[in-house]
């Protein structure tokens, strides 16, 4: 979406946008962006966007670069740093949306069109693209504002040993953003990758606020209809006789200490 500067006539960008809205229906999958609402006021009161039949400029100032880097979260991440060989804190910027943040008062929500016209007019700092996915039992469009961050973790009790070296890339908690459309399947696809164990090899558990696991009932629900929210743990456990790096497991499945659970 970033793009540069590049000025048309006020008149023809303000009929430009309005086609790209008015023509766009919100479909399955479709892309929608972010936009900042106080940039937007100040676009739509240059463009006289309100007043269509106006061909009079009303003296507002042309609107800078489109500044949407306040609305989403930053993250304090260690990172490697110092004269020492240490671990310095940086604060990163996430492409997710600041909780605090309402549609209307802090952005607005432009079809993907129209936000590139925009961008290519006046370049922006950060693009936040949003899909329309369907929720509810009407199975309704809306753009998905906050997709869920998941952390997965590789569960060790079904593994055979590994090298020391490998411990900390294969046990090292990993955060995945999913769809609250989304269900356990894209997760196992996401975990399979992370952990090189194939989908039918491997189980998926929610781990919750006392650090009990516990099995997946309806593999068919979406993660917002199994009730998992932002920040929940999905434990990874392999449940045959390969362990994480394609080796043959030290001991049987049948002769490990493991509840029956629910195969996905």
């Amino acid at each position: 979406m970033q793009g540069g500067l590049f000025q048309l006539p006020w008149q023809l960008e303000r009929e430009r946008i309005w086609l790209a809205i008015q023509t766009t229906t919100m479909t399955l999958g479709a892309k929608y962006f972010v936009i900042s609402a106080h940039w937007w006021a100040s676009w739509k009161a240059y463009c006289v966007y309100d007043q269509m039949d106006c061909a009079f400029h009303a003296g507002a100032p042309r609107p800078s670069v489109i500044v949407n880097s306040h609305l989403l979260v930053r993250e304090s991440v260690a990172a490697p740093g110092g004269s020492g060989g240490g671990m310095e804190i940086e604060s990163r910027l996430t492409n997710r949306l600041r909780t605090d943040v309402t549609l209307g008062t802090d952005f607005v929500l432009l079809p993907e069109h129209a936000g590139h016209l925009l961008a290519e007019w006046y370049s922006c700092d950060v693009e936040i693209g949003r899909l329309v996915i369907q929720m509810g039992i009407q199975r309704q469009p809306v753009v998905e504002l906050w997709p869920i961050k998941l952390i997965l973790v590789k569960d060790p009790r079904a593994a055979a040993p590994v090298a020391s070296t490998q411990l900390h890339k294969i046990y090292q908690p990993q955060s995945h953003i999913f769809s609250q459309s989304a269900g356990m399947k894209a997760v196992k696809l996401v975990a399979s990758v992370a952990y090189n164990i194939a989908p039918h090899h491997m189980t998926l558990l929610v781990r919750d606020a006392t650090g009990q696991t516990h099995d997946i009932t309806n593999v068919s629900q979406s993660l917002a209809e199994l009730g998992i929210a932002e920040d929940t743990t999905i434990v990874v456990r392999a449940r045959d006789t390969f362990n994480v790096v394609g080796q043959l497991a030290s001991t049987p499945l049948a002769s490990r200490n493991t509840q029956p659970t629910q195969h996905l």
